[in-house]
Order: structure tokens, then C-alpha cells, then sequence
């Protein structure tokens, strides 16, 4: 009796989603900056670039599953990268990535006038430019191969709207990445992007 209550209450969540119309809730822009990095390996030698800021955004929709359950689908751009030094020669590297990811989102509490949620999300990240600078020589990445350009990434997230109007919101929303590819072409190296961006953007109620 009791594997079968268990069942039943492990069930709930599918069966809620299951009777509940998916619909489109909300559109959201989001423009925001970021602090990346790689984690860099090489053999059993593992060296922690130093950050880099850049620029990121993002399109999204949300889709509601059921009460306080939403899908997020997502078209981002953004700019990764790093900076480094060997024998006091300075390294930095800058990747632009346009990608397509998909998240889901929980809201966690809800007011009249102020919302908070949290989630995770996945996405495909294609680098549309990269650039290597050794000195003041630059590089181009993308030109020689040197690094993969598919970067598969995961993020974990928390956002905050404030409604401004019955249709508007205006929301802020921290984003932590973590690279689960390597990134890096040169099979003795091992090279992951990891990010914060912090995001401020509109909402717009369907």
C-alpha cells in the first residue's frame, strides 16, 4: 500500500502537466554583462585563466506546463573568452557565440507586483568569431580552427520581475555557465568556458 501511494504522489507533477494547456505566457529581452574564463588543463597541469568581461543577450519565451512551471526556449548571443600570461607576455582570447538553448523555470513566489524564479537551462552555442592575441599580434580563431566551435552549455539561473503595467515587466536575472564540452582542438588540452552575467531586461505579458 504504501509503494503504491508513493506512486501516486510521484505521479502528480506528470499528471498536472499532462492536464494542463501549454501556452505561451510571456516574451522577455534581456541585455546584461558577463565576467568569463576558461578552465584550462593541460596533462595533470590545471590552470584557471584569469576573467574577461563582455556583453550577452538574450530572446526568450515563456511557456507555461502548469502553475508556476515553465519551458524557457531561448536564442542567445554572447561574448566569451579569457586573458592570460606566459613569461610576462600577455595572452587574451575573445569568442562570440550565437546559440539556441531551452530551460525550465519554477516560480518559486509570487505577489501582485513582484515575481521570483529560479531554473537551469542547456544550450548549443555556435562561435561565429574568435580572435587570440599574443603581445599586440592578433589571431584569428575561427580562420585557423584552432578551437571547436560548438560550445555546449548549462546554466543555472534566478530572476526577479517587477510589474510596471498589466502587460510590462521589468526583470533582473543572474546567470552562473559552465562549458560541458571542451572546447579546445589539441587533444593534451582541456579548455571549458564558465561565466557570470548579470541581466537586466523586459517582459512583455501575452
Amino acid at each position: 500500500m504504501r509503494s503504491i501511494f508513493c506512486l501516486l504522489l510521484a505521479s502528480l507533477p506528470i499528471f498536472s502537466f499532462a492536464q494542463h494547456k501549454v501556452k505561451a505566457d510571456e516574451i522577455n529581452f534581456l541585455v546584461g554583462k558577463n565576467t568569463t574564463k576558461f578552465l584550462y588543463a593541460f596533462g595533470s597541469e590545471t590552470k584557471p585563466k584569469q576573467w574577461v568581461n563582455g556583453n550577452s543577450y538574450s530572446l526568450n519565451v515563456n511557456l507555461e506546463l502548469a502553475p508556476k512551471h515553465f519551458l524557457r526556449p531561448e536564442v542567445n548571443y554572447y561574448q566569451a573568452g579569457a586573458k592570460s600570461d606566459i613569461d610576462n607576455l600577455a595572452l587574451a582570447w575573445r569568442l562570440n557565440y550565437l546559440g539556441l538553448g531551452c530551460g525550465y523555470s519554477y516560480k518559486v513566489f509570487s505577489l501582485k507586483t513582484i515575481s521570483l524564479s529560479t531554473g537551469a537551462s542547456f544550450g548549443l552555442d555556435f562561435m561565429t568569431k574568435g580572435e587570440q592575441t599574443i603581445g599586440i599580434e592578433r589571431y584569428s580563431i575561427t580562420d585557423s580552427e584552432a578551437m571547436k566551435r560548438l560550445n555546449i552549455g548549462s546554466n543555472v539561473f534566478a530572476n526577479a520581475k517587477f510589474k510596471v503595467t498589466e502587460t510590462l515587466y521589468l526583470q533582473f536575472e543572474y546567470r552562473f555557465g559552465y562549458g560541458l564540452n571542451q572546447i579546445e582542438k589539441d587533444s593534451g588540452e582541456k579548455t571549458r568556458n564558465i561565466s557570470n552575467t548579470a541581466f537586466i531586461g523586459l517582459s512583455f505579458k501575452l
